[in-house]
């Protein structure tokens, strides 16, 4: 079997920011942010955030607790970010940076063996 890797013509780093705004606003990302990282335990020296505007029916249908649609919603929006981040982090990585994906809605174990 022959080796078929795609080679990447690497970018400017403002043409790797235009590429990545470009990525969503295709998408439909409804924001997103740059940011110089000041968090020590993350050896990354910028940040992107992004931001996606919910459904406004259906959080105006939230009375005391969340509805079983805002639920569904919220985790394919959250499934949605963590998507995008995926193609946000291979544009990075195709041109020599390297990247972590916070996901959207991370769920930490409390129990002493995570995963179980």
């Amino acid at each position: 079997m022959q080796n078929t890797s795609i080679k990447h013509e690497k970018q400017s780093v403002s043409d790797i920011v235009q590429t990545i705004i470009n990525l969503c606003k295709n998408e439909g990302i409804s924001d997103i942010g740059f940011t110089q990282n000041n968090n020590p335990k993350i050896d990354l020296p910028f940040a992107i955030s992004l931001v996606v505007h919910l459904s406004e029916k259906l959080i105006s249908e939230i009375n005391n607790e969340p509805t079983m649609s805002y639920f569904h919603h919220y985790r394919t929006v959250n499934y949605f970010i963590d998507q995008t981040q995926l193609k946000i982090g291979n544009i990075l990585q195709n041109n020599g940076f390297d990247y972590i994906p916070i996901p959207a809605s991370q769920s930490i174990s409390t129990e002493e063996i995570p995963f179980s």
